[in-house]
């Protein structure tokens, strides 16, 4: 709203000009120009603004006391304008004329006033005659006027503004226009600050604060004195707290159907400027957002949610965005299977729980046994090791309690299992490698429990348990898996001596009472397989007793013989059953002394033999009623050299007698003595030496041997005694 302020102007100019020569004058002019807005002389101009309307009023003094005034005429021109009227004398000898002067156009003019007056003077002549004289005065003025144009204040566009504490507000109002150039002046209530621009800094509020601050914009005269127009505008500033968005606090980890609340808390900021907007979520526009987690096929499902949160100024768009991410965890409550085994080995791990879903991170175990609490476990052991160093099963009973939970306050599942009863078999003994198997052996050959027997783990009385496969180059090469036994075989056939390298490998296992494999072990041994000569197929005596000859009817040519590297050793069975050889010869006959050969008792027999170059190896008996031993290993009895081998009988030795738990040896005095007891397979399980101060008998015990089959070699001398004994 324009405030105008009016000021009447009052100026006197008193002109007097252009009197009667003849005399003096009689009159003064008063002139008063007078108009609302206009200015003192500022440089001898009157400034006002267009639209000014000026007012000359003429004042005549008689001085003289003239009364007789003919006629009173003046003329005012301004620019084109002329105006012109008469006076007449007042009640108080005075002529008073108002000459009303229009709006003068914007910019600078010049006005002319000529007042004429005629009027009569009386006086005498020289001869002392009355005369009266009509008298003319003509009085003139000259001023300058500056209109200036209409003043027009500038336009507020917008008054209102908002803003946050510590903002620069700047609050600016445009040019106006008119009026006195240099006259316009703007103050604003706020610190008395000057100029068309204001700017200050928010203050901090703790609610929704108004502020006005009122401009003045005045255009004053060129003397500064008169102000011609005013305006005042009024700018209302909204200052609003402080913006503080805080997320809500919430689980990030949650079960499935756990109701779940997200969201903002807002302060400050726009009341109602407030916008916030859940990605993927149109129709949700709160703060908050609150949903049910839903079950489905997966363990765990995890939620991503973003919130877009914005204040928004007044048609400036935001002044506050930012956005908030969310992420929630949804578990499965967790479900809990039992499938711990009834029967378990000693010190074997085992797992009797199977944990579905759930919390990860969240499963804890309480294993009672027997009725006690096991401290100290993993929280979440879903196995356990049950101790037996016992030869019998026992038992042992379980109970546990089976929670899953987020935190203290939030479980998702507990479960107790109770009465549930192990067997829990004895610890089970592996034997650790193969030991009655040489590094050189001969084909054929029959090898019994090579290794300890396994102990421990699941029997039952007439059910096999224990299982004993061997496997030579990787392929089963036993037929009967409830023992160690194993015939050494060679795979590629002939007639000549050949060495074949082969590897066997002995799986031990051990069956559940379910009849899956509980425990099992691979032992490995690398052997050299020597081809065994062919067991000679007939043996003939010569003669009718007198030459003592016996003759080996062979398939081999003797030139084939010899090719082949044949040797033969020749001997027999005394009636106590030890055996007698004598030195190999490549013959296919040998003559025995008469009482040896005439002997009934005696059973004679013939084996082949092969020197290979670190090994001895022999072919089966032939017996002279036709009969074969494919089993018996000469080998055994001699050396690994290709040395002669020698007599077994002799003065030395007497006699040796071998049972299952004890060898009992009488030898001649002075003559040392050593017993040695091999495997089948020519393994060195037991010596012991024997001095010879005098004829006496020795013991040696056989409990600590295996069952088996076993060699037993005496020697005394150059002298040896050989008799197989089976311990059982």
């Amino acid at each position: 709203m324009v405030k105008k302020s009016c000021y009447l102007l009052v100026i006197f100019l008193f002109c007097v000009f252009a009197v009667n020569t003849n005399a003096q004058n009689a009159f003064e002019v008063d002139l008063e120009i007078s108009s609302d807005n206009a200015t003192p002389l500022v440089d001898n101009v009157h400034h006002a603004l267009y639209g000014t309307t000026f007012e000359y009023k003429v004042s005549l003094v008689n001085h003289e006391n003239v009364t007789s005034v003919s006629k009173c005429e003046y003329t005012l021109t301004i620019g084109t304008e002329v105006l012109t009227g008469s006076c007449l004398l007042d009640t108080n000898n005075e002529m008073v004329a108002a000459i009303p002067v229009g709006a003068l156009a914007v910019g600078e003019h010049k006005s002319h006033l000529k007042v004429t007056v005629t009027y009569d003077v009386s006086s005498t002549d020289d001869a002392g005659n009355p005369v009266t004289t009509s008298i003319e005065e003509v009085l003139e003025s000259t001023d300058q006027f500056k209109i200036w144009d209409e003043v027009k204040f500038p336009q507020l566009v917008d008054h209102e503004f908002e803003t946050l504490p510590d903002s620069l507000v700047t609050l600016a109002i445009g040019d106006g226009s008119g009026g006195y150039d240099d006259g316009w002046s703007y103050t604003w209530s706020e610190s008395n600050a000057v100029g068309k621009e204001y700017s200050f800094v928010a203050e901090k509020v703790n609610t929704e604060t108004v502020k006005e601050i009122v401009l003045c914009v005045r255009n004053y005269s060129p003397d500064k004195n008169i102000i011609w127009a005013e305006e005042l505008y009024t700018f209302t500033v909204i200052i609003y707290p402080s913006i503080v968005v805080t997320p809500q606090k919430y689980d990030d980890d949650v079960y499935y159907g756990e109701n779940v609340t997200l969201g903002v808390d807002v302060f400050g900021g726009k009341t109602d400027g407030w916008k916030f907007e859940w990605k993927g979520l149109p129709n949700e526009k709160h703060s908050t957002y609150s949903y049910i987690a839903q079950e489905n096929s997966n363990v765990k499902t995890a939620s991503t949610f973003t919130l877009v949160v914005t204040n928004t100024l007044k048609d400036e768009g935001d002044w506050y965005r930012n956005e908030y991410t969310f992420s929630v965890n949804e578990w499965s409550r967790g479900e809990v299977l039992w499938n711990g085994p009834t029967d378990v080995l000693s010190d074997s791990v085992n797992t009797y729980l199977t944990l579905k879903g759930g919390y990860t991170g969240g499963w804890t175990i309480e294993w009672i046994v027997d009725g006690e609490s096991i401290s100290g476990h993993d929280p979440m052991q879903t196995d356990k090791m049950f101790e037996n160093h016992s030869s019998a099963c026992i038992q042992k009973n379980v109970e546990l309690v089976v929670r899953n939970c987020i935190n203290a306050d939030k479980v998702g599942s507990e479960v107790i299992i109770r009465d549930k009863v192990v067997n829990v078999w004895p610890k089970v003994i592996l034997p650790s490698k193969i030991d009655n198997v040489a590094a050189c052996v001969r084909e054929g050959l029959y090898v019994e429990s090579p290794v300890k027997t396994a102990s421990g783990g699941y029997y039952s009385d007439g059910l096999q348990t224990w299982f004993y496969n061997w496997y030579k180059d990787g392929r089963n090469v036993t037929s009967d898996n409830s023992k160690c036994s194993l015939i050494l075989s060679m795979d590629n056939q002939g007639h000549t001596k050949d060495i074949e390298k082969a590897s066997y490998n002995l799986n031990i296992y051990n069956i559940s009472p379910q009849g899956s494999v509980w425990v099992s072990k691979v032992l490995r041994k690398d052997v050299n397989i020597y081809r065994r000569p062919k067991t000679p197929v007939n043996l003939m005596r010569k003669g009718n007793g007198t030459s003592c000859i016996l003759i080996l009817d062979s398939e081999y040519s003797d030139e084939e013989l010899e090719t082949y590297e044949y040797e033969f050793i020749y001997g027999f069975t005394d009636v106590n059953g030890v055996d007698h050889m004598y030195e190999s010869t490549p013959k296919r006959y040998y003559q025995f002394d008469a009482s040896i050969y005439n002997n009934p008792d005696n059973t004679f027999w013939v084996i082949a033999q092969w020197k290979y170059d670190d090994a001895l190896v022999t072919s089966g008996k032939c017996l002279l009623d036709g009969g074969i031993d494919e089993d018996y290993d000469a080998s055994v009895f001699g050396t690994t050299t290709r040395g002669a081998l020698t007599s077994i009988n002799g003065p030395a030795c007497h006699d040796i007698v071998v049972t299952d738990k004890y060898i009992k040896a009488d030898f001649a005095e002075n003559t040392p003595m050593t017993v040695n007891v091999y495997t089948l397979a020519g393994v060195l399980v037991k010596s012991i030496s024997y001095s010879s101060n005098s004829s006496f008998n020795e013991f040696m015990d056989l409990e600590d041997l295996q069952k088996g089959v076993y060699i037993i070699k005496a020697s005394a001398g150059d002298m040896h005694i050989v008799k197989k004994v089976v311990v059982d």
